[in-house]
């Protein structure tokens, strides 16, 4: 795209300064390395990889090099991380820091449904009168500041999962295909967004699932601001993969019958169109803090390119490397990560790369071996600084690279039965959720000193591990 927009530029823009696309000028000879993790603030760096043994990872020391591997001070990057950091992780819990006393309707216990680093959310319906209200919690004490009644007479039984905006003072719940803004701190409903579902938080605001067309195969999406408002909607002639935490969608348009279909970068705050590029299978996108990368094609040909949220080029890598796919329409994750995240073939069948790069120069600042028979199954996933790519094609024995966005870090996990979950990272430990069995939940927490588990806490509970503003929850009690 020429057009430089004349309107204001994205409000969540990191500061990328105006360079011209920065050309890969070579990548340094491949060597196989184990994991580095390099602690903040700290000179050593310590190397580790995972394995999976008995319910546990086990970190293991590796002497390996990553001649590639460059600091986020090098790169003049300033750390942004996709959600709150978390409390420090190096001491370990022995109990629920909190839980929610019995739900007033009668039928199960309070459930946590969002959060924010300063709130927690519990949803509830009422069997009288159905009625749903959003209790507003402190998510140090776990006392209910305030409850807000959504509606009345709801025909949904079950309270799903709030997304909060990046400001965290706004959530937005969705129920019988309403989207219910909510300021948390003034307790009180700002917008109610009809024929729409399934709230992600966006860069600004949120995205939505439009409901206004009764045809299967149609798709739309809508763009909702903090203040309550919808922004715009938007019809696509395909399914829309909405990121959460994107700044911007892709929606496919057919111009014509002689012309073939393209997709348009959508911008979260005006729709303006940021880049158009042609649609196929072949293509990739995406999402990243302050940015979006876009891939040319699958073949050792392709390259991608990295553009921030106002649809100015940054930088193009070296041919080979595609942009990693995301899940979308989830508030499982709450958003998409801290940098752009890349892949490409080693060997055929065999292993992929994995690179987190700089977007202003398109040249990573690590890169990690990941066994996976085919790196379209791929997907990552950002908490904090931390993100987590996950083959998906041999489900259950997943396979999962964890890193730092900006200081790397490598483990492979082998026969990860029900997936490890990504829960917190502190910026020198993580934490990973596991389901050990269907009332059983485990969250572990791992040093990039290496080793095995520095702590681990396990609770009877139907309600898996959920990640909200840096905290941790299961069902009604918070555990981090």
């Amino acid at each position: 795209m020429t057009d430089l927009y004349p309107n204001p530029p994205h409000p969540n823009q990191p500061p990328y300064p105006n360079l011209p696309p920065q050309p890969w000028p070579g990548s340094a000879p491949k060597k196989k390395a184990g994991l580095k993790w390099a602690l903040a603030g700290l000179a050593a760096v310590v190397v580790v990889a995972l394995v999976a043994t008995a319910g546990f990872f086990v970190f293991r020391g590796d002497s390996g090099d990553d001649s590639s591997k460059v600091s986020p001070e090098e790169a003049g990057l300033t750390q942004e991380p996709a959600t709150p950091l978390g409390a420090s992780l190096a001491t370990k819990r022995g109990k629920p820091i909190w839980t929610l006393p019995k739900g007033e309707i009668g039928i199960s216990d309070k459930t946590i449904v969002g959060g924010t680093e300063k709130y927690a959310l519990s949803g509830g319906i009422s069997v009288r009168g159905n009625i749903a209200t959003l209790g507003v919690i402190d998510a140090e004490t776990g006392a209910e500041l305030r409850k807000v009644e959504l509606a009345r007479g709801v025909r949904t039984a079950i309270f799903k999962e709030c997304a909060t905006a990046r400001s965290g003072q706004v959530a937005a719940c969705e129920l019988d295909e309403t989207v219910f803004i909510v300021d948390l701190d003034a307790g009180r409903v700002v917008g109610r967004i009809a024929k729409a579902a399934a709230p992600v938080a966006a860069s600004d605001g949120f995205w939505a699932d439009g409901k206004t067309s009764s045809e299967p195969l149609a798709a739309e999406v809508v763009s909702i601001g903090a203040d309550g408002r919808e922004r715009w909607r938007s019809a696509s002639d395909s399914v829309i993969p909405v990121v959460a935490g994107s700044g911007v969608v892709p929606v496919d348009t057919e111009r014509g019958d002689k012309d073939p279909m393209t997709t348009e970068f959508k911008r979260d705050t005006d729709g303006k169109v940021v880049e158009v590029a042609e649609s196929g299978s072949s293509r990739l996108w995406a999402p990243f803090v302050g940015g979006f990368a876009l891939g040319s094609d699958r073949t050792e040909e392709g390259v991608t390119t990295i553009y921030d949220l106002n649809g100015t080029k940054l930088s193009t890598t070296e041919p080979g490397w595609m942009p990693v796919e995301m899940p979308g329409y989830t508030t499982e994750y709450p958003t998409s990560p801290s940098l752009p995240v890349v892949e490409r073939s080693v060997e055929k069948g065999s292993e992929t790369s994995i690179a987190s790069l700089n977007p202003r120069t398109g040249r990573p600042l690590w890169t990690r071996a990941m066994p996976v028979k085919d790196r379209r199954a791929t997907e990552v996933v950002g908490i904090g600084t931390a993100i987590m790519a996950v083959d998906m094609l041999d489900a259950p024995n997943y396979q999962v690279l964890v890193a730092d966005a900006y200081l790397g870090g490598y483990e492979s996990v082998a026969g990860a039965k029900r997936g490890p979950k990504l829960l917190a990272t502190d910026g020198k430990h993580v934490l990973l959720g596991t389901e050990e069995s269907e009332k059983e939940q485990t969250v572990t927490a791992y040093s990039a000193d290496g080793g095995g588990p520095l702590w681990s806490y396990m609770t009877e509970s139907y309600f898996a591990p959920q990640t909200y503003g840096g905290k941790v929850y299961v069902g009604g009690s918070r555990l981090i």
